[in-house]
């Protein structure tokens, strides 16, 4: 030990001294033969959190890296209050546990308190897996055993692979091509059957595997996605198959023979080799010239398989009549090769009151119509144009529709009640499936007069858990972008936002008058139902997180005229389920028409935390679009001196992409407002415009909650010398009072602030001289 880390020893332990001399002029120690002593431990098993792929007909699957001989598994562990931290590898004995040779656990002897928990997997500096948990232990509950961690990838970096695939025998198979997520094609070009790529960005990433025969031209025989993962600076060179590691994945004449009667292909370009009279349709040689004849063929076919229709990229048809999908259907467009779903084509549908049917009632079994791909943006894919006529897009009579890419654009006229997406009213005594599952996409520039973007009818389910819906006209005062009379789940980023009311003459309708006119938007509409016995809005459920700058206009029955639900201050509305801070989601409600009932947490007990109507608050903002900083006026104390510190809060709120407000930071009531008057000879301070409104029953929620810490060498100095925190003179402004040290040193000033339920932190070197 070095003579300053030996001198910077006895001064923690001279703090420890001196602190103890006062806590012990009263001898508040128990009874020796009442004490007890308590065992705290931690112990958890280690699983990997990987995305491990399944087809219908084949085995699941997944690659991985074989971790480095010089890889090492780690745990780090501190108090949540200290910033010490303790540290093990499995270099270390007693701490991690084996199960065939693997490291499959650890055990922890700790004190009582609230722990964090680091476990992972570290080579020479850099960590490839890891996993966090904060623990609390009691007196009460001292041990906690066999705790899951999933060790997860960094996706910071980039890494690469070395995957063997091999043709069997009698699969037919001549050439393979690998297909990475963006774009690069891969082959063997060693001819040993390993394919290899670099600089992969780290993370589950997708692959496509495409099998071509050995003709002139090859055609596909077969294809399958795969999810492998990608770790920082390691090759990933095995396959897990069925949860067993194998070298290779070999492509059967099974699985060849399985795929090709399941393939059509579509060619709609202009000077294309598409033909629906000659050509057979099953190769990209011989491809139909429409996607109607490839699935009117697949119609008419007795099996009951998932079909795929390849489209190519920049395909253009037109339609006079609705295409029914009778079958199980997947339709991708490709670009560069079959099956990468990165093209884009177009079917205008010019007659018809629907431009898709899918599952029509004839047919007694629920099918499933699939829009598949890959492309980062919303309007990659098939457009399915109505040619702006009267007609729906996608009528949904008995089956699934997923919409994982694509566009629905110009369905309904100016006197259809239905555009976009149809998902009718379910009959009493009807036995079929409605669901409608946006995963990607855009709705666009559709009508109606009762729903012209989607409508969810009664018993029917829409889930959206990404796309956009936006730019639709609502062609009455009773049409909405989204009207939900059934089910409807939201997560993932989404947006619906930006459709209007237009009026007879196709002009947006712009109510009122004077200089403040604005459109009036018609977005989502959640009208009002029976729900144990009591009216209610038809709520939104909330399925997990809402990604960022996801965005949602909403309309409901709220207000004082008969026939509508009022809120209250204390008892508002709610309008979504499970909308809690435990899924933080990251979301903005807009109400859609100017009223005094505006967005606010539901303070009613049956929904508390719930978004809902209510007198006062705004639009909804949660904890993740509030952010805080902080600055300090000095670094410098005097030793056997007290100092007061003063800390400038600058406290930001997220609008939009890359648009904030600042909001100001009221000392005396520890609240956050909007508006902030200086102070003048005549009149005080004044701050204006609550960020967040004072609720009765929980009175503290909008308050910012302050911590402060001294600490030496990542060491808690006693508490005698702890700093306090207090008002500052002015906006944004709090005191930290730091009491008179008696050593000199450079010791570290941790502020942190915590607003609804999320800790915002800094550290300021403070120099005793």
């Amino acid at each position: 030990m070095s003579i300053k880390k030996l001198l910077k020893t006895i001064y923690v332990f001279s703090f420890a001294i001196l602190f103890a001399s006062c806590a012990n002029s009263v001898d508040v120690s128990a009874p020796a033969n009442e004490e007890k002593e308590i065992t705290y431990g931690f112990s958890g098993i280690l699983q990997l959190d990987t995305n491990i792929y399944s087809d219908s007909s084949n085995s699941s699957r997944t690659a991985m890296p074989t971790l480095p001989s010089s890889a090492v598994y780690y745990v780090d562990y501190k108090l949540d209050s200290a910033s010490e931290h303790f540290v093990k590898t499995s270099n270390d004995t007693g701490v991690f546990t084996t199960s065939g040779g693997r490291v499959s656990g650890f055990y922890l002897p700790l004190s009582v308190g609230k722990w964090v928990i680091e476990v992972g997997v570290i080579d020479n500096g850099t960590t490839i897996l890891k996993d966090t948990k904060t623990v609390t232990l009691t007196p009460e509950n001292p041990l906690m055993t066999n705790q899951v961690f999933f060790l997860k990838m960094g996706q910071t970096g980039t890494g690469s692979m070395k995957l063997k695939i091999t043709a069997g025998s009698g699969s037919g198979v001549s050439s393979i091509k690998v297909i990475l997520e963006d774009g690069r094609v891969v082959e063997d070009s060693n001819n040993d059957s390993f394919f290899e790529a670099s600089d992969i960005p780290s993370g589950e990433q997708r692959i496509d595997i495409n099998a071509y025969d050995g003709s002139s031209t090859p055609q596909l025989i077969f294809s399958t996605i795969q999810i492998i993962n990608i770790y920082d600076n390691i090759e990933t060179n095995q396959w897990i198959i069925d949860g067993t590691t194998k070298e290779t994945f070999e492509i059967t004449k099974s699985m060849t023979d399985d795929f090709k009667p399941r393939q059509y292909f579509v060619d709609g370009t202009t000077g294309g080799s598409g033909d629906d009279t000659n050509n057979t349709g099953t190769s990209s040689n011989s491809p139909f010239k429409t996607v109607k004849h490839a699935i009117d063929t697949i119609n008419a076919r007795a099996e009951t398989y998932t079909f795929t229709i390849h489209v190519k990229d920049g395909s253009y048809e037109l339609d006079n009549h609705t295409l029914e999908i009778k079958k199980n259907i997947t339709l991708e467009c490709w670009k560069n090769a079959p099956n990468d779903r990165l093209g884009s084509a177009k079917i205008v549908v010019r007659g018809g009151t629907k431009c898709v049917l899918v599952g029509p009632t004839t047919d007694d079994k629920p099918v499933n119509f699939y829009l598949q791909s890959v492309a980062d943006d919303n309007t990659s894919g098939l457009e399915i144009n109505g040619n702006g006529l009267n007609r729906c897009g996608v009528y949904i009579e008995n089956g699934i529709f997923v919409m994982n890419g694509g566009v629905i654009n110009e369905t309904g006229e100016a006197e259809t009640e239905y555009g976009g997406i149809v998902l009718p009213d379910v009959q009493s005594g009807q036995s079929v499936e409605r669901q409608f599952i946006m995963l990607k996409g855009t709705i666009k520039n559709s009508k109606g007069t009762k729903a012209c973007g989607v409508y969810v009818g009664k018993d029917t389910i829409f889930q959206m858990e990404g796309g956009v819906i936006s730019g639709n006209r609502a062609q009455s005062e009773n049409s909405y972008a989204v009207v939900n009379n059934g089910e409807m789940s939201i997560k993932g980023q989404i947006n619906i936002s930006g459709n209007n009311r237009y009026d007879g003459n196709e002009q947006v309708f712009i109510p009122g008058s004077g200089e403040t006119q604005v459109p009036e938007s018609h977005n989502l509409y959640l009208p009002k139902i029976t729900e144990e016995g009591k009216e209610v809005i038809n709520k939104l459920q909330v399925l997990g997180s809402i990604s960022s700058n996801s965005q949602i206009g909403i309309s409901a029955p709220v207000g004082t005229e008969s026939g509508q639900l009022e809120p209250t201050g204390q008892k508002p509305v709610a309008i979504t389920k499970n909308y809690m801070d435990s899924i933080a989601p990251s979301i903005i409600f807009k109400q859609d028409k100017s009223s005094p009932y505006v967005f606010m947490k539901s303070t009613d007990g049956a929904t508390f935390g719930e978004a809902a109507f209510g007198l006062g608050g705004g639009v909804i903002y949660t904890s993740t679009d509030y952010s805080f900083s902080f600055a300090s006026d000095t670094t410098v104390v005097t030793r056997d001196i007290a100092k007061d510190v003063t800390i400038t809060v600058a406290a930001k709120r997220k609008e939009s992409e890359n648009v904030t407000s600042e909001l100001h930071y009221n000392p005396n009531d520890e609240k956050l407002y909007l508006t902030y008057i200086e102070a003048t000879e005549e009149s005080d301070a004044i701050y204006s415009n609550s960020v967040l409104e004072d609720i009765e029953e929980t009175p503290d929620y909008n308050k910012v909650v302050w911590t402060a810490e001294l600490t030496l060498e990542g060491n808690t100095i006693p508490s005698a010398y702890q700093p306090t925190i207090s008002a500052g003179a002015g906006d944004n402004k709090i005191k930290v009072s730091i009491p008179a040290l008696p050593y000199k040193d450079n010791y570290t000033l941790t502020i942190t602030a915590t607003y609804l339920g999320i800790q915002y932190g800094a550290n300021f070197q403070i120099t005793c001289n």
